[in-house]
């Protein structure tokens, strides 16, 4: 592995950063990212890029960490408003939307390059009327606690943490 003198790796992007760069302290240990975008993406899922002890991070695995969502609009959308909001979700990185139905979005994309979080807000930033409470409805859904379960079951124990470190919660 290459080192870079007076950097460190961004876990995200794998690119060298210097330590005060976007920098996080977590369980002990202190990251730096490339940009605000990898620091939420960590922080969001830590689990995903640092692992469990004794375990590689999913992103140094095969695993495959796509999702795929339905977001419920609060009502239905015309063509242009359509075109424009799955413009903005495909320009996203590893995004991939369509509407099949006129009220309904989904949305492929893969955890490890982006997170739900910042789906709903390119959503919210894409100027359209999605219609009273579609971002409720969807912050209330799964897609959060299941991605949150998801990445804990990956993320290292505290230094000195317990006997069970190797242990998974399901």
């Amino acid at each position: 592995m290459q080192h870079v003198e007076d950097q460190i790796r961004d876990v995200v992007c794998g690119m060298w950063v210097s330590p005060v760069s976007y920098p996080l302290e977590f369980r002990g240990m202190h990251f730096a990212f490339c940009s605000e975008e990898c620091r939420e993406r960590f922080q969001d899922n830590p689990g995903l890029f640092i692992g469990n002890p004794g375990e590689p991070a999913a992103k140094h695995s095969d695993e495959a960490w796509r999702k795929s969502r339905r977001i419920h609009l609060g009502k239905p959308l015309d063509q242009h408003q359509a075109e424009q909001v799955i413009n903005r979700l495909n320009g996203l990185m590893s995004v991939t939307a369509r509407r099949p139905k006129t009220d309904v979005l989904e949305v492929d994309y893969d955890l490890m390059q982006i997170t739900a979080r910042q789906i709903e807000g390119a959503l919210e930033a894409a100027g359209v009327d999605l219609g009273g409470g579609w971002g409720e409805r969807l912050k209330r859904s799964f897609v959060h606690l299941l991605e949150e379960t998801e990445s804990a079951s990956r993320e290292v124990e505290p230094m000195g943490g317990s006997a069970h470190s190797g242990h998974r919660h399901h």
